[in-house]
């Protein structure tokens, strides 16, 4: 990413995919966009399995030139 004055950044994240048709076809949605926030992700996807982890949410780090 970039930021103000052309500041170079990474962010980490990570995806979650979804099938609906048993594997045939599938949706990638950026995990890190659910900001750790189970809810909102149970309305987007409302089978998803309780006992599976989100990673923890990683800061972004700047690369100051």
């Amino acid at each position: 990413m970039t930021g103000p004055e052309g500041v170079k950044g990474e962010k980490r994240s990570y995806l979650i995919a979804a099938s609906t048709d048993r594997g045939e076809n599938w949706s990638f949605l950026d995990g890190a966009g659910f900001q750790g926030d189970r809810n909102h992700l149970l309305r987007v996807i409302p089978d998803f399995p309780e006992r599976l982890a989100l990673p923890a949410i990683q800061p972004g780090t700047w690369k100051k030139q």
